[in-house]
Formats: C-alpha cells, sequence, structure tokens
C-alpha cells in the first residue's frame, strides 16, 4: 500500500521512517478516520444494542464514522517493526 504525502508523492508505507507513518496515523485519526477493523467493531456492536435511544445513538456514531485503509497497514507496520 502506498501513502501519498502532501507533496504529492506517493510512497510505500514499508519505505516510511517510523515517525512518518506516526504522523500520517495522527494526522487521519485528528480528522475524523477509523480504522476498518474498528467501523466493523462498531457495526457488530450496533447489533446487540436494546433499546430506541441506544439504537439510534449507535447508528449516529456509525453514519459519523469514516473508515479508511492506511490506518491499518500503518498499525500493522508500526506493530512489525516494535516486535524487531
Amino acid at each position: 500500500m502506498k501513502w501519498r504525502c502532501k507533496d504529492g508523492r506517493e510512497v510505500r508505507i514499508q519505505d516510511m521512517s517510523t515517525e512518518h507513518i506516526q504522523n500520517a496515523l495522527a494526522l487521519l485519526q485528528r480528522k475524523g478516520f477509523v480504522s476498518v477493523d474498528e467501523f466493523h467493531a462498531c457495526g457488530a456492536l450496533m447489533c446487540s444494542v436494546h433499546g430506541e435511544y441506544a439504537q439510534m445513538y449507535a447508528e449516529n456514531a456509525l453514519s459519523s464514522m469514516s473508515p479508511y485503509q492506511a490506518i491499518d497497514a500503518f498499525q500493522h507496520e508500526l506493530e512489525k517493526r516494535a516486535a524487531q
């Protein structure tokens, strides 16, 4: 997977420095993006919610989420580097 930098360059995530990955991840999280895994987990949780207001709150939370695939790739790369 590649990441498009602010200057337009495309860089493979494996080739990014750890600091660059952390900064890109923080940027996406500040902008309200979540990992695809988080998005699916919230969707599964929504199925177990009971009560009209609880269901409405869960639906609103899920509809405001923006899943972004690169977050999973960034987290995976950081975990891989931490294990080395």
